[in-house]
């Protein structure tokens, strides 16, 4: 189908987790519905990820890999938003362009390890400092995530 020139391609997965609500009609599908679907294919106790993650890695001293596992985890359970797992994820070193930018506020060990709430909390307060109430906010977030894991 196209739209605005374009082509549009429909989410596979959703069409794949959608259960038709029957007391309308047909074709009209309950959000409910849908998240007991998606819920019911979750494979982990999603009361139990926080602590296997926890047993798994210190989060006050982990590598950035570690970091992106724990957040894809957390991500695939639902429990941390996409926002969330972008943010913990992002990593500028790996975009197309040429330039390198290290925005890390914390020393790695030499290792390569952080703690990342300290890294966090960093960020938190550079943010409150340059009015980046955004900013502040999602790392308010990260942050409480990140603790959850001690």
């Amino acid at each position: 189908m196209k739209i605005n020139e374009g082509y549009y391609q429909s989410n596979l997965y959703l069409k794949k987790n959608m259960t038709p609500n029957t007391e309308a009609n047909g074709n009209i599908y309950s959000a409910e519905k849908i998240q007991k679907n998606i819920s019911q294919n979750k494979s982990v106790d999603a009361s139990n990820i926080w602590e296997e993650i926890s047993k798994e890695y210190d989060i006050r001293n982990a590598s950035f890999d570690d970091l992106c596992t724990i957040s894809a985890k957390l991500y695939e359970e639902d429990q941390i938003p996409l926002l969330v797992h972008g943010i913990l994820t992002f990593n500028p070193n790996e975009s197309p362009q040429s330039i390198k930018v290290d925005i890390n506020l914390t020393q790695a060990n030499q290792d390569g390890n952080r703690d990342w709430i300290a890294e966090y909390e960093s960020r938190s307060e550079r943010d409150l400092r340059m009015s980046n109430n955004i900013g502040y906010m999602n790392n308010q977030k990260i942050i409480n995530i990140l603790k959850r894991l001690i």
